[in-house]
C-alpha cells in the first residue's frame, strides 16, 4: 500500500529526485553497500511519484519496522531519501519516503578523466 501524494504536500515535494547522484564519498558508498539498504533504493526508484512509509517497506521487504527504520535513517543521512510527507493517525506519526535521485554511479575518488586524454 503507498499514499500518492498530492502537489505541493509535504516539505520535500517540491523538489524533483535528481535524475543521476554520483557517490564518491565513503559514507555513501557504504550506505549502499548494505543489501537491505540497496532493497529499500530499489523500491523507492522504481516508483518516484509515490511515498513509502517505513511500515510499508518493512512490509515489502519483509524485515522488521525497527530494522527498516534504521536503515532509513542511514539512508536519509546521507541524503539517499527523503521525508516528502508526516502525518499523524491514532496519535502514531509515520513519515514518507521517496529516493532522492532516479539513478546512483560511483566515481573513483580523485579520477579525471580530462586528464587521461
Amino acid at each position: 500500500m503507498s499514499a500518492h501524494l498530492p502537489p505541493g504536500t509535504g516539505p520535500a515535494q517540491s523538489a524533483a529526485p535528481e535524475a543521476v547522484r554520483v557517490l564518491d564519498g565513503v559514507s555513501e558508498l557504504r550506505a549502499v553497500a548494505d543489501p537491505i539498504r540497496l532493497r529499500v533504493l530499489a523500491v523507492l526508484i522504481a516508483e518516484p511519484e509515490q511515498a513509502l512509509s517505513a511500515r510499508q517497506l518493512a512490509h515489502r521487504l519483509g524485515i522488521t519496522f525497527s530494522l527498516m527504520h534504521y536503515h532509513l535513517r542511514v539512508l536519509t543521512v546521507e541524503k539517499l531519501v527523503r521525508v516528502v510527507n508526516q502525518r499523524t493517525d491514532q496519535g502514531r506519526s509515520e513519515r514518507y519516503f521517496q529516493a532522492a535521485q532516479l539513478a546512483m554511479r560511483w566515481e573513483f575518488p580523485g579520477s579525471d578523466r580530462d586528464e587521461a586524454g
